[in-house]
């Protein structure tokens, strides 16, 4: 067999087995010395980017121990890592154990890619998908000190995803906490650089992203005390209508007899009227 056969798009047999999840097809050729480092030619894709694609761990542990090139880019400057971030990595596609295998192997988490999106950006760009497998990605990237604060080409940041994050109060939290974190690192950094290296524009850059997150987190802290001000309204609003029904079947209750007599009064006026008199 020609282990070194490429198809039209460029895949080898060892990019197919790794895409695959065929962990005994690639131990197989990866002892016969087949060349395991390489760019297909219609992507940039490499063999890990075709296991992290697959979602299997045990090729991505196997081209790792292989020496395999961690950090490896496609033709869109993606790694590894950045590509099991997109998409919404779950335990049902894989992708979140191949992208917690990345991150233990030490993947650069905070590579971006041509578009300048990092790992924190890419996981939170498709919303919240499976609330756990998003929040331990999370974790583990944040563990790390991926940025949140970190723009991409058009300006956004994974902090500016706040908002979306509510229905998972749990990721919700997590980032909150991870906007406060960086903008004090942030703050310390710029205390601690000599003044004569401190470059006017990042200065600006910086203070403006802080600004933005800032003012995103108290509108988003503004919302939920909003939020919980209604429900509690909602609610003794319930219980004092509740309180009126009850006062108002009870009242209806003791005048039931008395208003049911009169009420039988009106519709026979000629019960309790006296007799006419018998002829003689």
């Amino acid at each position: 067999a020609r282990a070194g056969f490429e198809d039209a798009d460029g895949s080898t047999p060892l990019y197919a087995a790794a895409f695959q999840g065929n962990a005994a097809c690639l131990d197989l050729m990866l002892r016969h010395k087949v060349t395991m480092y390489y760019h297909r030619g219609k992507d940039g894709l490499t063999p890990l980017h075709a296991a992290v694609l697959g979602g299997s761990k045990e090729c991505v542990v196997r081209l790792l121990e292989a020496g395999h090139p961690i950090d490896a880019l496609d033709a869109e400057k993606q790694t590894p890592l950045l590509a099991a971030s997109n998409g919404g990595p779950c335990g049902s596609n894989g992708k979140k154990e191949c992208l917690l295998e990345l991150v233990k192997a030490g993947a650069d988490v905070k590579a971006a890619d041509a578009l300048g999106r990092n790992a924190m950006q890419l996981l939170l760009l498709q919303g919240i998908g499976c609330p756990t497998c998003t929040c331990e990605c999370a974790e583990r990237l944040l563990e790390r000190h991926a940025s949140v604060l970190h723009p991409d080409a058009f300006g956004k940041t994974a902090a500016q995803h706040l908002g979306d994050m509510k229905p998972a109060p749990k990721l919700y939290s997590l980032l909150k906490r991870a906007i406060k974190r960086e903008t004090l690192r942030n703050k310390l950094q710029r205390a601690e650089e000599p003044e004569e290296r401190v470059d006017a524009g990042w200065l600006a850059e910086q203070e403006a992203q802080a600004a933005e997150a800032a003012s995103a987190l108290l509108l988003a802290e503004e919302a939920e005390k909003a939020a919980e001000a209604q429900r509690k309204d909602k609610a003794k609003r319930k219980r004092r209508s509740a309180k009126q029904r009850k006062a108002h079947g009870h009242a209806k209750g003791e005048g039931g007899s008395q208003g049911g007599d009169e009420e039988q009064d009106r519709a026979d006026p000629e019960r309790d009227s006296p007799s006419p008199p018998l002829p003689d």
